[in-house]
């Protein structure tokens, strides 16, 4: 009965040691993403930005 319970135990705190690991993981996994896209984002504009053709020189 005791190896039984010992077994359900370490069964248990894998599976908590696991799925905390995943919780610690998420947030920085969503903080990425989120500046992968935002520098995608920002990226873009700038090379949108290159692309319009610059006044002539004397114009500033």
């Amino acid at each position: 009965m005791r190896d039984k319970n010992f077994k359900i135990i370490i069964l248990l705190v894998s599976v908590l040691f696991l799925e905390g690991c995943f919780l610690i993981q998420l947030p920085f996994q969503l903080v990425s993403g989120v500046f992968k896209t935002t520098f995608g984002i920002i990226g873009g504009a700038l090379n949108l930005l290159g692309k319009i053709p610059l006044p002539p020189p004397g114009v500033f």
